[in-house]
């Protein structure tokens, strides 16, 4: 190493939040101290050492930084970018060989990314590849690098300029990967082709049946025999009431005269289907029938026992919860909580 210094070495910020700006001022202040103090070319790899200090040091050693681009102070710039965290990207590092190094198995950080039609390989990874084929930031030489016609489309629809393709050999398998080369701060890009080609990802398709009941008429038409009568619990339920009720009887109502027919069809429907019984014999609890229109426009007839309600006994037991019942259920999977109506039949009072 020389032995006395024109101006102080310079150290690189990475405390600075605008990190972008802290490494373009850094390398510019490195340049001019390489050339100033005269440092020969090989003992200028000591000296980035020294000024990117200690977490410079370790992102050049992982990502193994080969001898031909020892050199280049873009290196410690370019891996400090990619190191940035972030909690929505997904970056992996390949190892992979470009042309003309076939003996240099290379760490390529990239980013999964699987939305990408294509692989972009940055201009300053390019230049960590070959320092010498880069001629200028628009300018790659031609004995690498592919000429391709291909258009880029951004997700924003702008068209991202491209300098030509290279070919290099990825992962374990050998794979051939084509990458774009782009002059970009952004990251190098593994798009979805190469992350599957790789065994980076794995896509699960699932074949889903469309479910052919969208209304319930559909329902219906799919299962008959659920809606073409109504069910019934075996057995009969005796509603005890309170030992000094008084039965009441009340009075018959008075309908409007345009659905008196309708009125009588539908008891007539409801006594075939055996949800309701004419009774001859005088009864002790008479209750008036009241009705509403269902949303089909058909009658729904209901008996109104408020007088009743008043002094049934009330039945006390404990209800059954999902989370007592699982215990219980041995080969269970899946548990559906339903709330459900239930029309009684059989029953009686007294």
């Amino acid at each position: 190493m020389a032995g006395h210094s024109l101006i102080p070495l310079p150290q690189l910020d990475w405390e600075n939040p605008n990190r972008q700006k802290a490494f373009n001022e850094w390398k510019d202040l490195m340049d001019s101290y390489m050339v100033i103090n005269k440092i020969p070319a090989d003992e200028q790899w000591s000296y980035i050492l020294l000024s990117s200090g200690p977490k410079g040091r370790d992102l050049l050693i992982a990502s193994g930084t080969t001898e031909d681009n020892k050199t280049n102070p873009d290196n410690v710039c370019s891996l400090g970018l990619d190191s940035q965290d972030s909690r929505e990207e997904i970056f992996t590092r390949i190892k992979a060989k470009a042309p003309e190094k076939k003996h240099i198995t290379m760490n390529l950080k990239v980013k999964l990314d699987t939305c990408a039609n294509a692989n972009i390989l940055t201009l300053r990874s390019f230049r960590q590849m070959y320092p010498d084929k880069v001629i200028s930031d628009n300018t790659i030489s031609a004995n690498l690098v592919n000429g391709n016609s291909a258009k880029l489309v951004g997700y924003s629809g702008e068209q991202i300029k491209h300098l030509g393709t290279i070919t290099l050999t990825c992962g374990e398998d050998k794979m051939p990967q084509k990458f774009y080369i782009v002059h970009t701060d952004g990251p190098n890009i593994l798009g979805l082709q190469g992350c599957r080609s790789l065994n980076l990802i794995k896509v699960n398709c699932n074949i889903n049946r469309q479910v052919p009941i969208k209304t319930v008429e559909d329902l219906k038409s799919s299962h008959p025999e659920q809606f073409d009568k109504i069910g019934s619990f075996e057995g009969n339920f005796h509603i005890q009431t309170q030992s000094d009720a008084t039965p009441i009887v009340q009075p018959p109502r008075k309908y409007p005269v345009n659905i008196l027919h309708e009125l009588g069809k539908e008891l007539a429907r409801m006594e075939a289907l055996n949800v309701i019984c004419k009774e001859s014999e005088p009864t002790d609890w008479v209750n008036s029938i009241a009705f509403s229109r269902k949303t089909d426009g058909k009658l729904r007839i209901c008996l109104d026992p408020k007088d009743l309600n008043k002094v049934i006994k009330r039945t006390h037991h404990k209800d059954s919860n999902t989370r007592g019942n699982s215990t219980q259920i041995q080969w269970g999977q899946v548990l559906l909580e339903t709330r459900c109506s239930i029309r009684i039949l059989g029953s009686s009072s007294g």
